[in-house]
């Protein structure tokens, strides 16, 4: 498992797009966490802002905009990252972001490696995992940024 905070990735994407594709090949994790993506979440009102109550899609990066040049720089950053992170031993990314470009997080699993049964987008009961953890048990979890 790693965790990389990642501060942006579309910036990786712009400036270091070989390094961190070489880096995915090579490093043998079966679990990459990103934090820090600073991936906008998707909303489908075109006049959308922070804290607007609009409803959004926090798995998937926005794509739309409320002009066609936010429209053009939306789908390029989405895509700039996709690409980033695409590769033949990866599942795509699996995401959880925020209103605004800030915060964010990714988690990219391997082909082949160990699959998850649950997925928690918030920190999960008790109940929810079904039983206590015992002595040793990892909780993963994430905040929700508003």
């Amino acid at each position: 498992i790693v965790c990389w905070n990642v501060n942006g990735l579309k910036s990786r994407a712009d400036s270091q797009r070989g390094p961190v594709q070489r880096f995915l090949a090579a490093c043998g994790a079966d679990a990459i966490f990103f934090s820090e993506v600073k991936l906008k979440a998707h909303c489908g009102s075109a006049s959308h802002k922070k804290g607007d109550g609009q409803p959004r899609d926090r798995r998937k990066p926005q794509s739309g905009g409320k002009n066609d040049a936010e429209r053009r720089k939306n789908e390029s950053e989405s895509a700039a990252c996709k690409e980033l992170l695409r590769g033949d031993g990866w599942y795509p990314p699996i995401y959880s972001l925020a209103d605004i470009r800030y915060a964010g997080t990714a988690l990219l699993l391997r082909r082949g490696g160990p699959v998850p049964s649950k997925i928690f987008f918030d920190l999960p009961s008790v109940a929810e995992l079904g039983a206590a953890p015992r002595d040793g048990d990892t909780i993963a979890f994430g905040t929700r940024h508003e």
